[in-house]
Order: structure tokens, then C-alpha cells, then sequence
């Protein structure tokens, strides 16, 4: 599971160029956010981070603590599927949580 959910955020990065020349992974995006009792929609920076076994998408605007949103998604914890070359969906069966993130 983790090797597919690393593979299909991997194709999204390198679909749209995201990996700038200095190795960071960092852009903007509209994200969807669908949540039990809540439906928005926002924009914020996305950091990519590559950890030893896992990725990890890291969503700025959920720092801020009130939001009570996790700000991190690692692939070893959630499920990751492209939709598109463009949208890329995350999933949290632990909080019935879905975004999607469009760039």
C-alpha cells in the first residue's frame, strides 16, 4: 500500500513539473476538503517532503491549530490516487476524510 501510494504521488509531481532544481517540492493549490459535518474549499501552499520509507504532503494552511485538521498526510497513512494529471486525491479512513488537491 505504501509503495502504490508513494507511486501515484511521485507520477503527480513529475506530471506537473513540481520538483523545482534546488530539490524541493513546494507549490500552490486549491485544495477541497470533505469532512464529516464540513465541505470547503481553499487555497494554500504544498510542501512535499520525502522521508526514509514514506512521502509526506504537508498542508500550510491547516498549521493553525483551530482548524483541527491534520496538517501532514503520509503515504504509509493514507490513501493517495490521482484523478487527474491535475488533481491528486488524499483520503483519511481514520477521520472519514477526503481532499483534493487541484493544482
Amino acid at each position: 500500500m505504501i509503495a502504490q501510494n508513494t507511486q501515484e504521488l511521485q507520477k503527480f509531481i513529475s506530471d506537473n513539473n513540481l520538483k523545482r532544481e534546488d530539490g524541493i517540492i513546494l507549490f500552490n493549490a486549491s485544495i477541497d476538503l470533505h469532512a464529516p459535518k464540513r465541505a470547503t474549499t481553499f487555497n494554500s501552499e504544498v510542501q512535499v517532503i520525502r522521508l526514509p520509507q514514506e512521502m509526506a504532503l504537508y498542508i500550510y494552511e491547516f498549521c493553525d491549530p483551530e482548524k483541527g485538521q491534520n496538517e501532514m498526510y503520509r503515504t504509509g497513512n493514507h490513501q493517495f490516487v490521482r484523478l487527474s494529471q491535475n488533481k491528486l486525491e488524499i483520503r483519511d479512513e481514520k477521520t472519514n476524510t477526503r481532499l483534493i488537491i487541484s493544482l
